[in-house]
């Protein structure tokens, strides 16, 4: 798996990144075929393709997870993954998947 001529990561590289699981994912960091950062960059060209017509999710923040991803460590380092809005997580909305809720506040619990 390579990026694209350009250096950057193609919607074709994205997609069959996108078709391994959480494992294989993993095993192209841990053999040094992709950076953690290019998993979570992959994982954004799936969302910006895929979520329009899904609508699966309620709030994004790839900048946080480009900046986690950079500073990721150990066997899953880079990938990515997505809270659920009734969780409260630090920084994300705790909605509860309620739209009577669009402006909830972040999550504080570590």
């Amino acid at each position: 798996m390579t990026a694209g001529s350009s250096g950057r990561m193609t919607r074709e590289d994205a997609f069959a990144i996108g078709r391994l699981d959480a494992t294989g994912q993993a095993a192209l960091v841990a053999r040094g075929e992709l950076a953690p950062v290019e998993l979570v960059e992959a994982a954004i060209i799936r969302i910006d393709a895929l979520d329009p017509a899904l609508n699966a999710l309620t709030f994004r923040d790839d900048g946080a997870a480009l900046r986690s991803a950079k500073m990721a460590e150990g066997a899953m380092a880079g990938v990515p993954w997505l809270v659920k809005d009734g969780l409260d997580y630090p920084g994300m909305p705790t909605r509860s998947g309620s739209r009577s809720r669009p402006d909830a506040a972040p999550g504080t619990t570590a």
